[in-house]
Order: C-alpha cells, then structure tokens, then sequence
C-alpha cells in the first residue's frame, strides 16, 4: 500500500471531523469518502441522509429547527477544525475550496438565525469555539476514522459508527433518526 500525501491526510481529518460531529450530534451519515469528486470540485465529502442543511428553512424556527441549524453549522465547522488541528500550518484549512464551501454553508445558515451581522459574526464565533472543543474533546475517534478513511478511502455510515463504539460503546438511544 502506498504512503498517503500530506494533501490526502488533510482531506482524511477534514472528513474525519464531519463524521464524527454527524455521529456524536445524533445526524446520520450515509458514507464519508476521500476520493475526489470531479463534480463538485471536492477531495472528499460526508454525505448524510435525509434533507439538505438548508431545506425547509422558514420565517419562523421553532427552538427544535433552531438546535439542528447549530448542529448543521457545528458539523460545517468540525471539517475545519478536525484539518487544523492535525496540520496548523495547513494553508488547505483556511483558504481551500472544500473548507471555503463549508464556510459559506455556515454562514447561510447563522444569517437566517440572527438579525444582523454583527449577530451573524458573534453566533458563528461561538459556535466556532464550541467546535474546536468538540474536536479537541473527540480528537482520538477523528484520529481513528481519520486512519480507516486513508486505510479504505470510503466508509459507511454503520462502519463510523464501529469505528467509535468499539472504542466507548454504542450511544444512547437517541439513533432513531436514522430510521427516517
């Protein structure tokens, strides 16, 4: 097997990161890949299941819609994060396209939860912050999907799932979202 590039070990935590916030934040995934996508301009991506971040977004967001939009936007941010922390001298995690993309989702969504941009700005701080403390606190199951994404280049969403729980255990009940 051949040694993996920096770039390809970038992209592996970058996914990594989505995967595990998707996982740990109770959103169900479908597969997270590090094989590039020519489609989309993207050296990897974590597929969910079920709707798009963005759809059925309304004038009024109840508190429950309101939870799963920071969710989104933790879950955007975690990429980031989970690449910065394993390379801070990485240029890909601040100005690549993948993590600029991420970004942008992030920000569509904080703009329909505030009412200005100094709004927009704190909210995204905050939940950037939040993030970083995901990240830091679930570092070694990143490191562990990160190793079975360069090792496979694509897993499933029950194959994440295994990766973490036999590290701690299955999570609590809460998976019944992914029935839907």
């Amino acid at each position: 097997m051949k040694k993996a590039t920096r770039a390809e070990k970038s992209t592996a935590y970058h996914e990594a990161g989505h995967a595990v916030a998707r996982y740990y934040l109770f959103h169900p995934i479908r597969k997270v890949t590090i094989c590039p996508d020519k489609n989309d301009d993207s050296a990897g991506h974590c597929e969910g299941k079920g709707r798009s971040y963005l759809d059925g977004i309304d004038v009024e967001i109840s508190p429950r819609k309101q939870s799963r939009m920071f969710d989104n936007i933790k879950i955007l941010l975690a990429g980031r994060e989970a690449q910065r922390r394993f390379n801070k001298r990485s240029k890909r995690s601040v100005l690549n396209c993948q993590a600029h993309s991420d970004w942008r989702k992030a920000v569509d969504l904080a703009i329909r939860l505030t009412t200005s941009t100094r709004g927009t700005e704190l909210l995204l701080e905050w939940l950037r912050h939040e993030t970083e403390s995901f990240v830091q606190l679930r570092w070694s199951d990143i490191e562990a999907v990160a190793a079975e994404l360069l090792d496979r280049k694509t897993l499933t969403g029950e194959e994440v799932r295994e990766i973490i729980s036999l590290r701690y255990g299955p999570l609590p009940a809460n998976e019944t979202e992914e029935a839907k």
